[in-house]
């Protein structure tokens, strides 16, 4: 996985550059994803809940299994707004970033 972390003021124009990157990747629309981040992290926590009541229990690394899910057909993942201010989140973030 690369990754691009894109940093900036307010208003400086980092969506705009990285939504300008995003429509003019020459790869499928099924194949990229643009998120918030709360958006995301709403997706995430929904794949792992419901990894879990298939589960019924069974422990393992469901972070994982969320993690290769959510990216099975996945090119490129734009996050928008990334900050993480929940530290079960940030657990969270690190397991499924290493999944990816």
């Amino acid at each position: 996985m690369k990754c691009i972390y894109v940093w900036g003021d307010p208003g400086s124009g980092k969506s705009f550059l990285v939504d300008l990157l995003y429509q003019s990747l020459p790869i499928d629309a099924q194949s990229k994803k643009k998120l918030h981040y709360n958006e995301f992290m709403l997706e995430i926590h929904e794949l792992e809940h419901k990894l879990n009541k298939k589960l019924k229990g069974r422990t393992g690394d469901t972070i994982a299994i969320t993690g290769n899910q959510f990216c099975e057909d996945i090119t490129f993942l734009f996050v928008d707004e990334f900050q993480v201010l929940d530290i079960a989140d940030a657990m969270i973030l690190k397991r499924l970033f290493e999944s990816f």
